[in-house]
């Protein structure tokens, strides 16, 4: 996408951008300043995203939680260090993983632990996964002991 030429084109540019897909406020932010739009330009045009709904923070959030948690099947503890990596507010991202409902959650570690179960490690493999280590320790020693 080339920089745009004139502030029209840019909101109607950064517009697009935002409305291709969720995006956080450092992203767009990011690709500002890689137009080379002035610094101090920048929260105005956020601002403005966000009154136009074009940003939505909430929005990404769970976004976010929904698409890793049931395509990447990652646990919580992941899951937020995403959402931190993003610069996102702790009480956002607390906001967006209680979208996670706790039966599927444990349903997804007990179908990984099926899945995995003749990995050596399954607890760090879990733990790596962004699971909590004492839901995964209690899931899979129910596992082992309901087979």
């Amino acid at each position: 996408m080339r920089a745009p030429q004139d502030k029209q084109d840019l909101l109607k540019k950064i517009s697009s951008f935002c409305a291709s897909k969720e995006r956080y406020p450092g992203e767009v932010k990011d690709k500002l300043l890689r137009w080379s739009v002035p610094e101090e330009e920048i929260p105005v045009i956020i601002g403005c995203l966000e009154q136009e709904n074009y940003l939505n923070v909430e929005r990404f959030a769970r976004n976010y939680v929904v698409s890793k948690f049931n395509l990447y099947q990652w646990g919580k503890n992941k899951i937020k260090e995403g959402l931190l990596y993003c610069g996102l507010d702790d009480a956002v991202i607390s906001m967006a993983i209680r979208e996670i409902e706790d039966d599927d959650y444990l349903n997804l570690i007990e179908r990984l632990i099926e899945k995995n179960k003749n990995k050596t490690n399954l607890l760090a493999y879990l733990i790596n996964r962004g699971f909590e280590e004492d839901l995964a320790e209690k899931a899979i020693n129910k596992t082992i002991h309901s087979n």
